[in-house]
């Protein structure tokens, strides 16, 4: 009689140990929320010509650009510091032409204020590269030294 004494005392000790002990519950809300941007974002990286050797010169720069899945947007390209029928680097009151564009055979102008166009596209929600494709003209006859502009890159959307 006694193991069956100790295996029922054995017997309700497990079972005390390992039934759970639930007084109640409680519930909250847990709130989730996600906020899609809309803007787009836009960077550069310059066109750097080098050397200009008195012949047709070609460099290319980059725009980035970072818009929201399915957003439509342009990127146009100012005129330049210096512009003056067409887009001019300086160097102490010396100018240096060069034209930018959005094709690799330099016939697209990119710049509606430059006698061009805009470059539309649609964002993706990932960086978007384009490539600016720059031409220095040949037989510009200017004094040695290094010349520069800035333009302004904007994107609408």
């Amino acid at each position: 009689m006694k193991l069956k004494t100790i295996g029922f005392a054995a017997a309700s000790v497990i079972l005390f140990y390992s039934a759970p002990s639930l007084a109640g519950s409680s519930t909250a809300n847990l709130s989730v929320t996600a906020t899609v941007v809309t803007t787009c974002t836009i960077a550069t990286l310059p066109v750097p010509f080098g050397n200009y050797l008195g012949t047709n010169t070609q460099a290319n720069g980059t725009i980035t650009v970072v818009c929201p899945n399915g957003f439509p947007y342009t990127v146009d390209l100012g005129q330049g510091l210096n512009y003056a029928a067409g887009r001019r680097m300086t160097l102490a009151g010396n100018f240096l032409n060069y034209g930018l564009f959005s094709d690799n055979a330099d016939t697209q102008v990119w710049g509606s204020t430059s006698g061009g166009a805009v470059v539309s596209g649609t964002g993706t929600g990932l960086a978007q590269r384009l490539t600016v494709f720059g031409l220095l003209p040949a037989l510009q006859n200017v004094p040695a030294g290094t010349y520069t502009d800035t333009v302004v890159a904007t994107v609408t959307f």
